[in-house]
């Protein structure tokens, strides 16, 4: 799935499994793709952070900021990141968001 993820086409799939799955399905499916690639390292890819944005977007958004907030100055520091960023805005309190200054 992170492999999938990481595609320039196959990215869609992903986002489109997120986006339109069962709240369970959702959960099912961060957890393989979590297994096979940290959100992290998924949010820096250049085709890896749509799959987060679409987490994010979905019923397991608020975890996965839950797990990228400690990492929001780094995000911070890319383009890609950034994205990320702005779809946890939701989610991250004030000061995480002051930190990454997004």
């Amino acid at each position: 799935l992170a492999g999938l993820a990481r595609h320039r086409h196959g990215r869609f799939a992903v986002e489109a499994l997120f986006l339109h799955a069962g709240q369970q399905d959702q959960i099912d499916l961060l957890d393989r793709l979590t297994d096979e690639a940290s959100l992290l390292e998924l949010a820096l890819d250049d085709c890896g952070h749509t799959a987060v944005v679409a987490a994010l977007e979905s019923g397991v958004g608020a975890h996965v900021a839950r797990e990228l907030a400690p990492s929001t100055a780094h995000l911070s520091e890319s383009k890609f990141g950034q994205r990320v960023l702005v779809a946890a805005q939701r989610f991250l309190a004030p000061h995480h968001m002051h930190r990454a200054q997004v």
